[in-house]
This record gives structure tokens, C-alpha cells and sequence, in this order.
């Protein structure tokens, strides 16, 4: 049988690698020398790289992995023995010549890709037991958001083992021992913090914090503020959502330390302030109620011990960076000032913070950011507008903070006068008078289309319609009543204004449905739980809002999925 023999296929390129050129612009190469067409039509000179760096991991990589994991498996098994609890990621006894690489033998610089890492150490700590006499948290199911899946360590500072795998740990040139991230990270979390989490925590001025951060050396007050909004940052992304424990445990030390030592400064840092009540949180929206709600406490005090730094006014002829540095402590003050007045709605603990001060406004956003000397109001001004003139959504949380703390000392009058005079309806009448067309005139500053597009708006909007339910609330009803000249009336105008809301509230739950979580405030729990509450309690409601109950429940439920905050004050109130 005669063979018949296909001639070859012709090769679709010349042979020999593509030229620079065309690699940058990601074109096909003809190969063509001296100079090849592409080259040719575009008038630049064509010149081919013929050596290049060999694909893959790097001569000694797998086994400089696998020396890493034995070493801390076996301060794992040390530490079990021992039954040591200090924090291993940054310790004086030796075991640091476990956690930092010996860059010398090793040959090249402790800096792998995030992804191969990571997931590489993340298989071989799945043998590696926790901790003995380590608290495992609490456990989250399939259904749950995997953004609290890696915060599992309530009460226990001693970072976990996947902890310990994630980051390196290394000296920095100010002498701290902090946890390695590269700068193409660092970049990324500071992003991600500004661009997520910021919007609902206004209190960091961003050229300010981007112009220390770059610097080598920082105080510890500085990194501890760094490494609470990474923190913050890793929990916002599902891509770092697996650094998030070792980042915490990280911050948490850097600005606990300091306040462990023999001798306390004369003052705080505003870092240390600020780091302290975004930590704060954070533990509230992943950790823990109880550890979040006595962090916020240190931040609190922090402040109550530099007043009078909170209070000083500067003038139009401060240079620049005093007035950021002022703007920044209003900011943190009223951040705090807020936070307090609505864990203590929903706690029903007296508030910390007196509205009752002569700290001045926070100026509007972009001048903030934008360095721009404004001169803004006093919190008694805000309180009794009634223009339609946008002011800023950090303000309208101020007021509306402001308005529940009153329901809330309102309440607490109750309890302390079982037979009410004439004078507590007068009160009452007066809270009110001043609620009511306040909250009216908060849609007209902000749209609808504009609140749902800002979590901040969208939080106050709901939070005032927990303000006018808690304010309604039937003990205080019953007092009202017996107070009142015409009982009918007020019972009558209860009922009207709770049916009100309730639809609010249905209509705001709704929306949520429809947003982003990442577009959802963190403190948002606080409103939705509360109404939640009450509306279930409240009698006479109209049918329509009765039958849409179950979906705020419902909303509330999906929230917990994200933000643990509901779930904790639930467990801590039991």
C-alpha cells in the first residue's frame, strides 16, 4: 500500500520570540528583522528581550514553606504544653525566630502572592489544633456571611493559629513588632477603608493619615490606627476577609499596650482615640457586644480626660493643619457622642456624653477632606432648624442622637416618678413639638433617591422613626394619659403616629432588601431591632403594617448573616 505523505503544516508565525513593542501593546508580532511591521508603522525602534525570568516559584519556595509550618507547629505544640497565653505573634522569649524569615538564607525578600499563600497555609493549618484553654466563639453556619466566619475569638487575645499562619511578623524601624503587610496591600486596605467604611465613620482625615502612613517610622499610637482600619478594611472585603483575625489581634495590641505601662502621657494622641473607637465597632459589628461596648468605654474616657483639647475653638486665621487637627476631635468627639446615645437607646443605660456642650459642629465633608476653614454651628442651632437647607448626613446623626437620648432621659424620668406631675406632660409635649417637625424636615433636605444612595441618611431616616416608637412606648403612654387634660386625644394621636412609622419602617425595610450589604450601616441593627420590637408590642396598628411585620424580622434576620451586632445585644440582654 502506497504511503501518502500530507505536506507540513506551515507555521502561523515566524519562529523567534515577538518584540517588546508588540508585548506592551499586546499585538501580534511578524517577527520581521531588522524590524518588524508593527514597529515599522508606528516609527519606534523594535528590539527583542531574549533571556527572560523563568515562570513559577522560585528555587527553595515549597520547602521554605514547609520549614515555616513545621517551625509553628511546633510553638503551637510548645505553647499547648506550657499552657502559655501570651500573644505569639509578638513575644520577648525567642519564639520571633519562628514568625520572622532568615532572609539571607532564604535568598529573597519575605513577599509571596496573597492568593498562593494564603491558600497554601490555609491547607496545612487545618491539622493544627487551637490553643489550649483558647474560647472557640461562637459558630457560623453555611448560610452565614463568610465576613464573620474568621472573628470566632471573642474573649481570647492570643492570636489563633490561622491567625499566625496569614502574616508574618517582623521589627519596624520605630522598634515595634507588628505584622508584615506588603505595600501593594497597605495601598489597597487604606483604599478600600476610604472608599466603604469611611462614609459611616467620618473621622479620619484621608491626606493626613496617607501622608504619616507612607513614613518608615510611626508612633505606636499611628500603627495602632493603621492597623484598626485595615481591620476594618479586611472585614469589607470578601478578598481579605482571611487576614482579618491577625489584623485585629494586631491592633488591638498596638493601642492596648500603651495604656499598660508604668507611666500614662499627659495626653492622648487623637490616633490613639480614633483607633480606639473604631476597634470598638468593629468588635460590635464582629467580636462581641461586651468586649465592643468596654472598648468604646476606653475611648470615651480617653476623651473625658483631654476635654479641654475638644473644646478649643480656633479661628480663620489657624494655619491648615491646626484646623484638620481640631476638625478631626470634633469629629471623633461627636463619632463617640453618637455611638453612645444609641447603644444606650438600645441598652437603656444612661448616656455617657451631655448634649449639653459647646463643641461646635462638624464642618460638611468636603471641606473637611478638602482642608477648607468653615465655621459651623452649635448642636442647639441644628436641633431647632426648620429650613430645607442640606447641612451634612453626619450632622443630621447628631440630631437625631440627640432627640433619641432625650426620649431616652424622658423614659428615665418615668421610672423615677411613679405618680407624674402636671409638669411631666408639659415634658413630654415639649420632646414632641421639637421631634416632630424635625423629622418632617429631614425628607425635604434629603429625597428619597438621595437617601437610599447614602447609608448614612438611609440609617438616620429609620432612626427617627425608632426615636417617635420608643417615644410612644406604652409606659410612657399610660403617664401621658393620666397627665394629659384629654386622655382620648393622646391616645388617639399614639396610635396615629406609631401607624406611621410602622409604615416607614416596612417601606425602609424594603429598600434594604434591595441594597448592597456593604451599602448598609454598621450600626444599622440598632434602629431595625428596636422598631422591630416595638411595633410587635403596639396595639391598634393598622392591619397593612401588621402583615408586613415579619419582613423587617426577616431583614433584621439576613443583617445578622453580616453584622453580629443584633445577634450580640440579643445574647448580652439575656
Amino acid at each position: 500500500m502506497q504511503r501518502v505523505e500530507t505536506p507540513a503544516t506551515p507555521s502561523r508565525q515566524r519562529p523567534g520570540g515577538a518584540c517588546e513593542e508588540c508585548r506592551r501593546r499586546k499585538l501580534r508580532c511578524d517577527r520581521q528583522h531588522p524590524q518588524c511591521g508593527v514597529c515599522a508603522a508606528a516609527g519606534v525602534a523594535c528590539f527583542t528581550t531574549t533571556t527572560r525570568a523563568p515562570r513559577g516559584p522560585k528555587r527553595g519556595y515549597l520547602k521554605a514553606m514547609q520549614a515555616r509550618i513545621a517551625a509553628l507547629e511546633g510553638a503551637v505544640n510548645q505553647q499547648q504544653a506550657d499552657g502559655d497565653s501570651n500573644d505569639p505573634v509578638c513575644t520577648d522569649n525567642g519564639t520571633d525566630d519562628f514568625f520572622t524569615p532568615d532572609i539571607e538564607q532564604l535568598g529573597w525578600q519575605w513577599d509571596f502572592p496573597t492568593i498562593d499563600t494564603e491558600s497554601f497555609l490555609h491547607d496545612a493549618s487545618l491539622a493544627i489544633p487551637p490553643p489550649y484553654g483558647s474560647s472557640t466563639g461562637s459558630t457560623t453556619t453555611g448560610s452565614e456571611s463568610a465576613v464573620s466566619a474568621p472573628l470566632t475569638r471573642p474573649f481570647d487575645d492570643v492570636a489563633s493559629p490561622e491567625a499566625l499562619h496569614s502574616l508574618a511578623a517582623f521589627e519596624d524601624a520605630s522598634g515595634f513588632c507588628t505584622t508584615n503587610v506588603s505595600s501593594l496591600m497597605q495601598a489597597e486596605l487604606d483604599q478600600l477603608y476610604f472608599d466603604r467604611v469611611d462614609s459611616c465613620m467620618p473621622i479620619i482625615h484621608q491626606g493626613r493619615y496617607s501622608s504619616w502612613a507612607r513614613q518608615t517610622t510611626k508612633t505606636r499610637q499611628q500603627l495602632g490606627l493603621q492597623y484598626t482600619l485595615w481591620t476594618a478594611a479586611a472585614a469589607a472585603s470578601a478578598h481579605y476577609q482571611g487576614m482579618g483575625d491577625s489584623l485585629y489581634h494586631e491592633a488591638r495590641r498596638l493601642i492596648r499596650d500603651p495604656e499598660e505601662g508604668l507611666t500614662s502621657p499627659t495626653t492622648t494622641e487623637i490616633e490613639h482615640v480614633q483607633a480606639w473607637l473604631l476597634l470598638a465597632i468593629h468588635e460590635l459589628m464582629f467580636i462581641d457586644f461586651r468586649r465592643g461596648w468596654i472598648s468604646a468605654g476606653r475611648a470615651f474616657r480617653l476623651i473625658q480626660l483631654d476635654w479641654a483639647r475638644y473644646t478649643n475653638d480656633l479661628g480663620s486665621e489657624c494655619a491648615s493643619a491646626q484646623w484638620i487637627e481640631a476638625e478631626q476631635r470634633r469629629r471623633t468627639f461627636w463619632m463617640a457622642y453618637c455611638l453612645d446615645r444609641f447603644m444606650s437607646l438600645r441598652s437603656g443605660s444612661p448616656p455617657t456624653f451631655s448634649e449639653q456642650n459647646i463643641i461646635r459642629l462638624p464642618a460638611p465633608e468636603a471641606a473637611f477632606q478638602n482642608d477648607g476653614y468653615v465655621l459651623t454651628g452649635c448642636l442647639t442651632d441644628a436641633i431647632a432648624s426648620r429650613d430645607t437647607i442640606q447641612t451634612s448626613p453626619f450632622t443630621e446623626c447628631i440630631v437625631v442622637a440627640t432627640m433619641a437620648g432625650r426620649a431616652l432621659s424622658h423614659q428615665h424620668l418615668v421610672a423615677t416618678q411613679p405618680n407624674p406631675p402636671r409638669d411631666f406632660w408639659d415634658r413630654h409635649q415639649l420632646i414632641n413639638s421639637v421631634m416632630m417637625p424635625r423629622m418632617a424636615a429631614f425628607p425635604l433636605k434629603y429625597p428619597p433617591a438621595m437617601q437610599e444612595a447614602d447609608p448614612v441618611l438611609m440609617f438616620v431616616n429609620l432612626m427617627w422613626r425608632a426615636t417617635v416608637l420608643f417615644s410612644q412606648v406604652p409606659v410612657l403612654a399610660e403617664h401621658a394619659v393620666s397627665a394629659a387634660d384629654d386622655g382620648g386625644f393622646v391616645v388617639a394621636e399614639y396610635a396615629r403616629r406609631s401607624s406611621l412609622a410602622g409604615q416607614e419602617v416596612v417601606s425602609i425595610a424594603k429598600k434594604l432588601t434591595q441594597v448592597n450589604w456593604f451599602k448598609i450601616h454598621p450600626l444599622m441593627p440598632i434602629p431595625l431591632s428596636l422598631c422591630s420590637e416595638l411595633l410587635n408590642s403596639q396595639s391598634g396598628l393598622d392591619e397593612s403594617v401588621e402583615k408586613c411585620l415579619p419582613l423587617v424580622q426577616e431583614v433584621m434576620n439576613d443583617i445578622k448573616r453580616f453584622n453580629n451586632l443584633g445577634r450580640g445585644f440579643y445574647n448580652y440582654k439575656a
